[in-house]
């Protein structure tokens, strides 16, 4: 794919049709891509190996059969196998044919290294490359020849400053379950307990997803 570059980035896109982007805005999950690899047998399909983090109903147990049987109706899900499913997580190996931005990208002098979807049903891929400009030619061939697929902004990521996918998943749950309203509608305790951390640990959390996004709004201001 190329040789590896300094140069970090976060590409922010919205796929009508990827079945990640969509079971993460039904059942408000968040997910992370931890591999992908082609088929052995037909190079036109891909393996993903999935975590879907739950943000709500964690001990609702009909929830993660629901997932389950939603993802596998998919028209893009060729197969799919469970590795675990424990609280408020489910992990599972994926079969389907290759998407227009893996096939490109695969193809290019950038390197792809990370995939995660939000509930928002936004997908975010990570992406090394020496400049801006090799990430928007890829994106725009992309988009020209698939129009359910938008690029919706591409940003540099620079040090420390993006939520690792702990603090990513603590804060949209905090904020789905109510905990920023006024007055709260969750306590940090109830939060911990469904988390199975100490409230002091899920405090450290928050504040540490809270600086970093409050840094990033407060230097594009």
């Amino acid at each position: 794919m190329g040789k590896l570059s300094r140069n970090l980035y976060k590409v922010s896109m919205k796929i009508e049709h990827c079945w990640l982007s969509k079971v993460c805005k039904e059942y408000s999950l968040i997910a992370e891509v931890l591999k992908m690899y082609n088929d052995d047998k037909d190079r036109e399909y891909m393996w993903e190996e999935v975590i879907l983090y739950l943000l709500k109903d964690f001990d609702n147990p009909e929830i993660y059969d629901k997932i389950i049987s939603y993802i596998r109706v998919n028209e893009q899900i060729e197969d799919l196998r469970i590795i675990n499913i424990g609280k408020g997580e489910i992990h599972i190996l994926v079969r389907l044919r290759k998407c227009p931005v893996y096939q490109l990208l695969e193809r290019t002098v950038i390197y792809y290294t990370k995939e995660t979807a939000a509930s928002n049903g936004r997908l975010y891929i990570k992406i090394r490359a020496r400049r801006r400009s090799q990430i928007e030619k890829v994106m725009n061939k992309i988009v020209k020849k698939n129009k359910d697929i938008e690029v919706l902004n591409i940003t540099r990521i620079k040090g420390d400053e993006e939520p690792t996918i702990l603090q990513d998943r603590v804060i949209r749950m905090a904020w789905l379950l109510g905990y920023y309203e006024i007055p709260k509608k969750i306590t940090i305790k109830e939060m911990s307990d469904m988390l199975d951390i100490t409230p002091a640990t899920l405090h450290e959390i928050l504040k540490r997803a809270e600086r970093k996004i409050i840094g990033k709004y407060v230097k594009n201001i």
